[in-house]
């Protein structure tokens, strides 16, 4: 007899939910969406008839009542995350929770513990963890036969004017938050260790003192090095590049690469190689390894920990380059 599906239920009607996760629970092999809400009932009923899903609330609050639900995904602005993601856990729902996880470290540290009270499973929503195009990049690297990785060069830009909560302060908005934890997540997975000093510098908007662009430099140990750069204020690009001791690896579609085949790059004795990776829908990846983390009782793969470590060297990486200092990082 095959496992009932876990039910899931999405709290706002925010793009991302509705183009990315939602669509992506038709291929899911552990779970269903069951459930949508929103402030204005006109709109998640909208997005319900549109997406097929059999439920629409009229507020965040009635669809954790739903008893049926086991699973939310909350894709609210960053500063909003906190006090929905403790409101879910106290509905017994577990989360999967947009990135970044909060605004800054000390209230990710709080999320992270006033959730763990209530006995449910939270993730971050870094979905790229999910294609195995960047597993293949590891097995290269483990492999020996490039040598050490020694410099991730990584940038995630795109041009963007439109007044939102990437541009308010209080919504933890800046283009370091919102697709430079991207660069720090991905450096962090390559190298599989943590970085020990921040610095960067940016370009912040004068009106509203976020980031609008940043580049950032963080140190690992044994000399090795990540350069990132992020950018509300650039083309769009979301690739990065392994350099190690006797050749290099290039990924020119990081984070959004599509549900096709995945192409990387590696450069080595015999000359740049095109390596082709299965591709899939790492959304749906994304939602079945948590729906079956649920089921099985145990910690995602991507756990809370590691997520309270990749919002304090955001700070560290915003906080040099206010300050124009590097800074020391013990994680």
């Amino acid at each position: 007899m095959s496992q009932k599906k876990l039910r899931w239920g999405i709290l706002s009607t925010a793009r991302i939910g509705m183009n990315a996760l939602a669509p992506a629970f038709k291929d899911s092999k552990e779970a269903e969406l069951i459930a949508i809400s929103s402030r204005d009932k006109t709109k998640a009923q909208e997005a319900a008839d549109r997406l097929g899903i059999p439920r629409a609330y009229g507020s965040y609050e009635e669809l954790l009542e739903d008893p049926d639900i086991d699973i939310v995904y909350i894709p609210l602005p960053n500063g909003m995350h906190p006090e929905w993601a403790v409101k879910a856990a106290q509905k017994g729902k577990h989360i999967l929770c947009e990135k970044p996880i909060a605004n800054d470290a000390e209230l990710t540290r709080r999320m992270i513990e006033d959730v763990g009270q209530y006995g449910v499973v939270l993730m971050e929503a870094f979905m790229w963890r999910f294609h195995p195009q960047h597993h293949k990049v590891r097995e290269i690297i483990a492999s020996g036969e490039l040598g050490r990785a020694r410099l991730v060069r990584i940038g995630f830009s795109f041009w963007f004017d439109s007044p939102n909560f990437r541009f308010d302060p209080a919504q933890g908005g800046g283009a370091m938050m919102d697709v430079g934890c991207y660069c720090v997540n991905i450096s962090r997975f390559i190298f599989d260790t943590e970085p020990v000093r921040a610095y960067a510098s940016a370009e912040f908007d004068p009106k509203n003192d976020v980031d609008l662009s940043l580049s950032g430099h963080l140190l690992f140990p044994d000399n090795t090095v990540s350069l990132i750069d992020c950018s509300f204020r650039m083309a769009g690009r979301q690739e990065y590049e392994v350099i190690c001791e006797k050749g290099m690896i290039e990924v020119p579609l990081a984070i959004l690469p599509g549900a096709g085949p995945a192409r990387i790059y590696v450069t080595g004795d015999s000359g740049r190689q095109e390596a082709t990776v299965e591709g899939l829908n790492q959304y749906t990846a994304e939602i079945d390894h948590l729906s079956a983390c649920v089921r099985e009782r145990k910690m995602p793969v991507y756990p809370p920990e590691s997520s309270l470590k990749n919002m304090k060297i955001l700070d560290a990486l915003i906080g040099s380059a206010r300050s124009g200092k590097a800074v020391e990082l013990s994680l």
